[in-house]
């Protein structure tokens, strides 16, 4: 799954006539553009990733202690979750909600207003329904691509790692096999912010970029 939507990428950028690109990714975007950068060290100059799920994670994603965090991956595969989430406009408010506010370290940036606009994003038609399709597809590889040797899975690229250290989804713990699986590493721990870190330190997040892609870091 995640290597065919790099393959897109990759073709995408070539038919726009781009010979190198700077990718930045967060989370499920984060999980394309490993394999971007690992088939296409050519076109990818520098990849920055925000709290990434990575290969070195293994088995952890399914120990016990983590399961109260990712219960609802399971629950996306379920046929009629769309609907359930997707039943009425409060109660994809209260689904998201959740999650925006649970995972934040700041949470402050959950407004009312901010609700509204995502709110209205996963109630277009087909919204809710092709973001659990992607769990599904991505269901069968999330925890077995560990067991695949780490030379194959390693990126070459210049990569800076953003992560925040009250991630309850992804904990900052889980960085400590980020070094085998990316040659060129730099690994920056955001003290106080959780998953959404683009939303919770903006001005952190366009600076240590900005720094990265010039060569600064």
């Amino acid at each position: 799954m995640r290597d065919v939507v790099a393959r897109e990428i990759a073709g995408l950028v070539q038919a726009l006539g781009l010979a190198r690109i700077a990718v930045v990714a967060h989370d499920i975007g984060a999980t394309v553009a490993q394999p971007l950068a690992r088939h296409s060290p050519d076109l990818v100059s520098r990849l920055v990733l925000f709290d990434p799920p990575y290969p070195g994670i293994g088995r952890r994603w399914r120990e016990p202690g983590h399961a109260r965090e990712i219960w609802y991956q399971i629950f996306h595969t379920l046929p009629w979750a769309h609907e359930l989430v997707g039943a009425n406009r409060e109660a994809t408010r209260l689904y998201l909600r959740h999650f925006l506010t649970h995972w934040s370290g700041r949470k402050g940036w959950v407004t009312d207003q901010e609700l509204d606009h995502w709110v209205d994003a996963y109630s277009q038609p087909g919204a809710l329904r092709g973001g659990f399709a992607y769990y599904k597809a991505y269901e069968r590889v999330r925890t077995t691509q560990a067991d695949a040797p780490v030379e194959t899975l390693r990126v070459e690229v210049p990569t800076l790692v953003l992560w925040g250290d009250a991630d309850a989804i992804l904990p900052v713990a889980w960085a400590d096999r980020l070094p085998e699986y990316f040659a060129k590493l730099t690994l920056k721990r955001v003290p106080g912010v959780g998953h959404f870190m683009m939303r919770e330190a903006p001005d952190l997040v366009v600076d240590e970029v900005r720094a990265f892609l010039r060569g600064a870091s």
